[in-house]
């Protein structure tokens, strides 16, 4: 990708630039260390408490249709862990769209209290992989 095309970004450094001066929302890059493959930089929004970023920002770099599945999560996400980034690898195939979020210091005492907690909020999301491979 050019570097004068923003490598590939530039319409979401416009769309960023535009909508928000919010500190707690910002844009970055994310490399793959784990397959070596470097034609492809991901890019993250972090939105935080700004969720109605999201479905722009997604279209501004040009993957809209990732939308209704980062909603299907956000929707059943705990409430002490609500979604704070989105991130993908725009163009390349296979790569999975990420959510995450940070919980606050009441949930991360809830799950030091009970041990089955964050089980129960993992489940809740639909995330469970965890179960067929328990670490010792």
């Amino acid at each position: 990708m050019p570097p004068g095309a923003g490598y590939g970004y530039q319409k979401a450094f416009v769309w960023l630039s535009t909508v928000c001066e919010d500190k707690d929302v910002s844009m970055g890059f994310e490399l793959d260390l784990s397959t070596g493959e470097k034609e492809h930089a991901g890019i993250y929004l972090q939105q935080r408490h700004r969720s109605e970023l999201v479905e722009p920002f997604l279209a501004s770099v040009g993957e809209a249709q990732r939308y209704p599945a980062y909603r299907s999560v956000q929707e059943v996400m705990p409430e002490g862990w609500p979604p704070a980034y989105v991130a993908l690898f725009p163009g390349r195939r296979g790569s999975p769209t990420r959510i995450g979020g940070y919980m606050t210091h009441a949930e991360q005492r809830r799950c030091a209290e009970d041990p089955a907690h964050l089980g129960d909020c993992l489940h809740r999301i639909g995330f469970d992989s965890f179960d067929e491979h328990p670490k010792q």
